[in-house]
């Protein structure tokens, strides 16, 4: 999994200094998710708005990520700021996680 070659590439790594670390977003708002939801909406007989403004209040934050969300935190991890930071696979997806964590099972349903 990412999380296990993340660690063993940067134990691997850090004697030549070299950090290696990995994000894991959640849903973003991005062109291949909007097709993604106009198809949802299609097979479920909704408007997109509808899919969108169901899965909002599914995620803790309440909000689907911009890239400019995503893209702040890739800074960091490319930047010098995080040289001590390393090993780490983060995941940023508005606290879905610690849902699917709780609930143990968690589906999408689209209703007609």
């Amino acid at each position: 999994d990412v999380r296990g070659l993340t660690q063993a590439t940067a134990i691997k790594l850090a004697q030549h200094k070299i950090t290696v670390n990995a994000y894991r977003p959640g849903s973003l708002e991005t062109q291949l998710a909007d097709s993604c939801i106009e198809q949802m909406a299609a097979y479920g007989n909704v408007l997109k708005e509808e899919i969108y403004k169901g899965c909002s209040p599914k995620i803790p934050l309440e909000h689907i990520a911009k890239p400019d969300e995503i893209a702040s935190f890739v800074s960091y991890l490319a930047s010098e700021e995080s040289n001590y930071t390393t090993g780490q696979s983060d995941i940023i997806n508005g606290g879905f996680s610690v849902l699917i964590i709780l609930r143990n099972n968690f589906y999408f349903i689209v209703k007609r």
